[in-house]
């Protein structure tokens, strides 16, 4: 296969700009995109297409175009090709996938020549050479469809859009799984970055454990549990604790159990393997001992994730041996890729960080509140540990008010539960709390 296919890139543009229907000639001109076109003559051509429309609000015609004194002989010669531009849509959105075929063998090729040119060197190094495969790959693995511009009026594309709107499409709708946020909220939303902090102890894991573990298995949803602070086998100690009412300090210490708790052990084990066998979901963890953003994406993008929990962000790799210890810009890059990969992959993404010891505040709150759509936060102090009830707070979000509820802390299990579907406004909050307990 070529690395450029000159003649579909000369019909994309005489599509474009002469197509004898106007849906054909609006599809093909709002997908096109520089990354799709190699063959020098086009690139040229659509570039200045671009500035003709900045300038004039509309695409010139192909007569236009040829009269054009910017344009270089070659790019002419193009628009003069006896190539026919296409008038069928369905066979724009083929061309648009040759296309895009031939962008991916070159962005193979490139990391293919990246990765020999390592490999000839004296001294390779594997972590370079790794990530230089690992982004190849994203990259191939792209959905183009993010790219798309959706058009109201001429060559309008939006309909689908209207009608899931109208109908109340709830799809993109992802449960928390705690009942007050739920029934106030309607839950998150795909493509959501959800930032959930408390101070060190305070139950963060076990606050994004009850949430997996209610999208597995009331919901029928699949979660990935990136697990970077404790290995697979302690996450999964966690789990058949909440699930089995089995004191998690038995099974972190090794303790024998009792029969009983062996037979509920056994049982509740294979009724989780059974739940996503039957319901065709999975519940996944995974315990890297570093990994960055883009390894998660990799892993992630094949099995379609409903939600993607990283417990937690500060623990995540750059991916440069230079940057140092995590601060303020790092945390942000962190913050900024989680909810980059959470609209490429259209799941939930929920990343656990740390509140401030001495404040109380969300470590570098500003990332956090400008890239979070939903940012919640909580303080387990010692009035909490005696009552086992914790107020959790909206400090920011994008689509709704900021409220407090409470939830009842079980942390011998592993479990931190609904306590009420009641939510609490303004200052008066902690007065109702104070009935609620």
């Amino acid at each position: 296969m070529k690395l450029t296919n000159a003649s579909a890139e000369i019909q994309a543009i005489l599509t474009s700009t002469s197509s004898p229907d106007k849906e054909a000639r609006s599809l093909c001109f709002s997908n096109l995109n520089e990354d799709l076109l190699a063959y020098a003559p086009t690139v040229e051509i659509f570039k200045r297409l671009n500035v003709v429309l900045k300038k004039t609000g509309h695409v010139p015609s192909m007569e236009v175009l040829s009269l054009d004194e910017a344009l270089s002989d070659d790019a002419r010669e193009v628009l003069t090709s006896d190539i026919p531009p296409l008038s069928d849509e369905g066979d724009v959105l083929h061309l648009l996938e040759v296309l895009n075929d031939h962008k991916k063998v070159r962005s193979a090729y490139a990391t293919s020549k990246e990765i020999t040119g390592h490999l000839a060197e004296e001294k390779v190094d594997v972590s370079d050479l790794v990530e230089i495969m690992e982004e190849g790959l994203l990259e191939l693995r792209e959905d183009d469809k993010s790219n798309t511009l959706w058009h109201c009026g001429v060559g309008h594309n939006t309909d689908e859009i209207m009608e899931d709107i109208l109908a109340g499409d709830k799809s993109a709708q992802i449960p928390s799984g705690f009942d007050a946020y739920d029934k106030e909220t309607g839950g998150y939303r795909r493509g959501d970055l959800v930032i959930e902090a408390a101070q060190y102890k305070g139950g963060k894991s076990v606050s994004k454990l009850t949430s997996l573990r209610h999208q597995y298995r009331k919901y029928r949803l699949n979660v990935l549990d990136v697990v970077l602070e404790q290995s697979k086998k302690e996450e999964y100690k966690r789990l058949i604790s909440a699930e089995a009412s089995i004191p998690y300090s038995k099974l972190h210490k090794n303790e024998p159990l009792t029969k009983a708790e062996r037979v509920r052990f056994t049982e509740c084990w294979e009724e989780w393997k059974e739940h996503g066998q039957d319901n065709h979901c999975r519940f996944t963890v995974w315990a890297p001992a570093s990994v960055t953003v883009s390894q998660i994406e990799l892993i992630a993008r094949p099995h379609n994730y409903d939600v993607i929990a990283v417990d937690y962000v500060n623990l995540l790799s750059s991916g440069d041996k230079r940057t140092g210890p995590i601060d303020a810009g790092v945390l942000s890059m962190f913050n900024k890729q989680l909810k980059q990969m959470a609209m490429r992959l259209d799941c939930v993404v929920i990343a656990i960080t740390q509140l401030d010891e001495n404040t109380g505040n969300l470590r570098y709150s500003k990332s956090g509140l400008e890239d979070g759509n939903v940012v919640i936060t909580w303080l387990r102090d010692e009035q909490a540990k005696v009552s086992r009830m914790i107020k959790k707070n909206i400090v920011a979000a994008r689509s709704h008010g900021n409220f407090s509820w409470l939830v009842r802390e079980e942390f011998d299990y592993m479990r931190m539960d609904n306590h009420t579907d009641k939510v609490y406004y303004g200052d008066d909050s902690d007065d109702d709390d104070d009935d609620d307990e």
